[in-house]
């Protein structure tokens, strides 16, 4: 665990005793973090090292993010067996290679949506609700039809041919988590009044 100083000692052994001091240096090993699509903050890098008699911290879910992702520790294997290691012990010895384990988060759709008061006229309309972290806004669309919109407010104008005096409508909000993953649409349902 230890690299001993280089150096020589050389000369004649006399009637006394003689005392020899060896210094030793504390080995050190190399560290190999994989983050497995993840990116290291605040100074973490993928390929560090660790001194032997040192506890090595490694990087905690404030050190390392992912997109859609919830980070569950680090395993010394990709079959995640055992307890998640938090720090290299101070005991340790040799080379260490460390993987990330992600948990998927959910796909939620957008809350409480609702239609703002008093912003129906004869060609528009505009929705808000509250959006959800993590999830970004994925669509907006009228019954079939897909329509345009951003963030947290849908500001959307139809065809006078599309509204309808005293008629009902439905419009629906949904949630990209990514490419692949949508989530559960949110239907508001409103009248138009009788000046369309």
């Amino acid at each position: 665990g230890f690299n001993p100083t280089i150096g020589t000692v050389s000369g004649v052994m006399g009637a006394e005793d003689i005392t020899i001091s060896v210094s030793y240096l504390p080995r050190v090993y190399q560290v190999t973090l994989h983050p497995r699509g993840g990116m290291l903050l605040n100074g973490f890098t993928s390929d560090t090292t660790y001194t032997r008699g040192q506890v090595f911290w490694l990087p905690t879910a404030d050190d390392i993010v992912r997109e859609g992702y919830s980070f569950d520790g680090w395993f010394t294997d990709t079959n995640f067996n055992g307890n998640p290691w938090i720090a290299i012990p101070n005991v340790a010895t040799g080379d260490w290679d460390l993987y990330a384990k992600w948990d998927l988060l959910p796909c939620l759709a957008p809350e409480n949506l609702a239609l703002a008061s008093g912003s129906l006229t004869a060609t528009s309309a505009l929705i808000t609700w509250n959006s959800n972290q993590n999830n970004a806004f994925g669509g907006f669309y009228y019954e079939n039809g897909v329509l345009a919109g951003s963030n947290n407010q849908l500001y959307q104008r139809w065809n006078l041919s599309e509204l309808q005096p005293n008629s009902n409508y439905r419009v629906g909000v949904f949630a990209y988590c990514s490419l692949d993953r949508v989530s559960d649409t949110v239907w508001v349902e409103f009248t138009t009044n009788d000046t369309c």
